[in-house]
């Protein structure tokens, strides 16, 4: 049998190939989020490109999702997207992390250096 968190990674894995991207969007982003939170690095990358079918819908889940279950992740994605110079990625998570007042709080007490690049 096939538990939840194995179920998720095929659909992320599926998503990224299918033309069902709306539909998967949809069912990952009716999980709560604590259920979430070990694809959110999947999710953010997803959110790269907002034409992506279904990143539109994962980006507004991701930005009401509570900052400290989002911030590892973030900070990941984050710094992912200045290494592969995605300006894309980059400009999303701007977006995302004006949008999250909470996450904005951590990333500038956790780590003012990487704020003061969005801002």
């Amino acid at each position: 049998m096939c538990d939840m968190k194995h179920k998720h990674e095929i659909l992320l894995r599926f998503a990224e190939t299918a033309e069902h991207g709306e539909e998967i969007a949809k069912i990952l982003t009716s999980l709560e989020y604590e259920e979430a939170s070990d694809h959110f690095y999947d999710l953010f990358s997803w959110i790269e490109d907002l034409n992506t079918p279904g990143a539109m819908q994962v980006f507004e889940y991701l930005k009401k999702a509570p900052a400290e279950l989002l911030y590892p992740e973030f900070k990941t994605a984050a710094e992912a997207s200045l290494k592969m110079q995605s300006r894309s990625l980059f400009l999303n998570l701007c977006e995302l992390l004006s949008c999250n007042s909470g996450l904005y709080r951590i990333l500038k007490s956790n780590d003012p250096k990487l704020c003061k690049l969005f801002f």
